[in-house]
């Protein structure tokens, strides 16, 4: 069966967004170990001029990355590639499927015209993200060859071809998300618990001259970046939004055998991607995205 190509705006946007992410990631991590070594390094018990030094350049460098991150909002780029991304996907499926608003009543014509149509809406709603793409985005196709010959296969084929790689491939990403997240949040609390515990056994230990290095302020800081971190990634929050979705699309997917004709394959389409979209809005919502699409 023909491999499903996406349009120009989603590999594009999917690129562009991913691209943002890891700039965006990258550069807290950067200003979060900047500021732990800054604090290590000031804890150290000396009147050496030098460490007052390196651990003042290590504060500059993490002041300058967090301008970095104001002037640049590479999340913004991030949030808004991603949405046009998705926003791109779900079209293309709907397309392909040939459901509403894409129905198989349409001529080919009539419905590639209301899908340029669709694609043309997001660009007029995020022009500072395609003035970033530039011309990158003026290469390859809108609507793919393979794109057009997926919405000649027959319903049966649809069907199989939709539930295979779309429903049940997006099913498995929430779902090995969502362990993965799980994973990560409690790893994240596993390290604010023991900093913590360190901090104080530290406090006592230099209290009654135990030890000459207050390590104190230093676990105290190594807690406060894995809280930081923990909030920034979201762990918790995505353990239970991705696995919600997970059960979900699960659900909708065994409705599969009980589709009879175009109007049941519609429906099912539909369920599928509103549960897919519903997830992607709350998923920019939490992130004070301004624009959402539906």
């Amino acid at each position: 069966m023909t491999e499903l190509k996406y349009p120009t705006i989603f590999e594009k946007s999917d690129s562009k967004s991913i691209t943002a992410q890891k700039n965006f990631i990258n550069l807290n991590r950067g200003i979060l170990i900047l500021l732990v070594v800054s604090t290590f390094v000031s804890s150290i018990k000396t009147d050496n001029g030098w460490i007052t030094l390196i651990s003042s350049i290590l504060l500059v460098i993490s002041l300058l990355l967090t301008i970095l991150i104001m002037v640049f909002q590479p999340e913004k780029t991030w949030y808004d590639g991603r949405a046009i991304a998705e926003s791109a996907k779900s079209l293309t499926w709907k397309f392909i499927t040939g459901t509403k608003p894409f129905s198989f009543k349409l001529k080919s014509s009539d419905a590639e015209e209301k899908l340029i149509k669709n694609l043309k809406q997001i660009i007029g709603q995020k022009k500072e993200f395609f003035q970033l793409i530039g011309e990158e985005f003026g290469e390859g196709d809108q609507i793919t060859k393979s794109m057009v010959q997926l919405r000649k296969l027959d319903l049966n084929e649809k069907i199989d071809f939709y539930s295979t790689q779309r429903l049940e491939k997006q099913r498995k990403w929430y779902y090995d998300k969502s362990k993965e997240n799980r994973k990560n949040k409690n790893l994240s609390f596993g390290a604010i618990i023991t900093f913590q515990v360190l901090a104080i056994v530290s406090l006592v230990l230099d209290f009654y001259g135990v030890i000459d290095f207050l390590t104190t302020p230093l676990m105290a800081c190594l807690a406060s970046s894995f809280i930081a971190w923990l909030q920034l990634k979201r762990f918790q929050e995505l353990t239970e939004s991705y696995g919600i979705t997970a059960t979900e699309l699960n659900l909708i997917k065994s409705k599969v055998r009980h589709i009879k004709n175009e109007s049941d394959f519609e429906n099912f389409v539909d369920d599928a991607e509103t549960a897919i979209s519903r997830e992607h809005t709350l998923w920019l919502a939490r992130r004070d995205s301004t624009e959402l699409f539906k």
